[in-house]
């Protein structure tokens, strides 16, 4: 079983891109409502998450981790909280993408995929 802290680093990496502060950049083709849905493929992690939030300007920064969306659709999301740290990266075009994460935490190491969808 995944430990808190360890559940919590993968849901704000999550998170990071859903729930953003503006920015002073252009509005992204990529900006609006979305859902993530978390397919751990290895680690002791819960199976899956469904998360949702909202890109703006083509940024989420949320709690210590920051998501990035650039003009071509590539997805990057840092996130470092204490010791715990992952990383998401991956594609958006239209309305969908995905791509693979990786989170390190008191738990281990988790690995998997993702896929989101515009609301």
């Amino acid at each position: 079983m995944i430990s808190p802290s360890t559940r919590a680093l993968i849901t704000t990496t999550i998170c990071a891109t859903v729930a953003g502060e503006p920015s002073a950049r252009a509005a992204s083709q990529f900006d609006g409502d979305w859902v993530a849905h978390l397919f751990t493929r290895t680690g002791a992690c819960e199976p899956n998450f469904r998360l949702s939030g909202r890109i703006v300007n083509g940024t989420a920064n949320s709690l210590g981790a920051a998501l990035r969306v650039a003009p071509s659709g590539a997805v990057t999301v840092t996130i470092t909280v204490g010791p715990n740290h992952g990383v998401a990266t991956g594609r958006l075009s239209g309305a969908s993408g995905g791509g693979t994460w990786r989170a390190q935490g008191s738990g281990g190491t988790c690995t998997g995929i993702w896929k989101a969808e515009r609301r």
